[in-house]
């Protein structure tokens, strides 16, 4: 199944590395993956240029230790703590934050720390449930807030847009993520298992396929300047 998935990653880009595609096209990045597990180190060098990959994680994500033998250096780190002095700063042309910081308290310091490990000319992505997980049902793979007991708040994507502003990054992306292909492709499959299999049987939902109908997330993606 974790094969499939992957393949089919292949085929229809994660939003996070579609948006990022059409930013950099093939231009070569050295990546800091926050919440690095997931698979993410092999999608993000198959549809990104990647010369160098590094990652941040408290521990192995669902003990998949294969997913972080491929990336070039991992930090283990507990975010919370926010002593990220092992990271060099500007080093990075490519930060990923893709829903970590709903399992934070302190998201907003944390990110003001990744800005500083951003390179002149990078670019950072983060993405977050919305506040509108919180009136959704439960359901199979996510659509209400609390349907991950790990989550902690939800982050007003206005508020992280602010704080990039104010580090002097330039905003590109600020709202609900909505990618098209997904809508198009996904959502009709997603409601017809809902309406012939899940709801009648499982009494229950599935939320794969419904995210970006649904605006299930949240994405701001900025630059930060290089020299003139």
């Amino acid at each position: 199944m974790a094969s499939f998935v992957v393949g089919f990653k292949k085929i229809l880009a994660p939003y996070r590395l579609k948006v990022l595609r059409s930013i950099l096209g093939t231009r070569a990045v050295k990546v800091l993956d926050v919440g690095c597990g997931n698979d993410s180190c092999q999608l993000t060098k198959y549809w990104l240029n990647v010369t160098l990959y590094h990652g941040i994680d408290k521990e192995f994500w669902n003990d998949k230790r294969e997913d972080y033998d491929r990336m070039d250096k991992v930090y283990y780190l507990d975010l919370e703590v926010c002593d990220f002095g092992a990271v060099p700063d500007l080093s990075f042309d490519v930060i990923i934050m893709s829903h970590v910081i709903e399992h934070l308290s302190n998201g907003y310091r944390v990110v003001a720390e990744m800005i500083r490990k951003l390179a002149p000319g990078g670019c950072i992505y983060i993405e977050t449930p919305s506040y509108r997980t919180i009136n959704y049902p439960s359901a199979d793979g996510f659509l209400n807030f609390y349907d991950d007991p790990t989550h902690k708040r939800v982050y007003n994507p206005l508020s992280i847009a602010d704080l990039f502003m104010e580090h002097g990054l330039r905003v590109l992306r600020c709202g609900y993520r909505r990618d098209w292909a997904r809508i198009i492709l996904l959502s009709p499959i997603a409601i017809i298992i809902n309406v012939f299999y899940y709801i009648p049987f499982r009494r229950k939902l599935l939320g794969t396929g419904l995210w970006d109908l649904l605006g299930v997330a949240t994405v701001v993606v900025a630059t930060k300047p290089a020299p003139s």
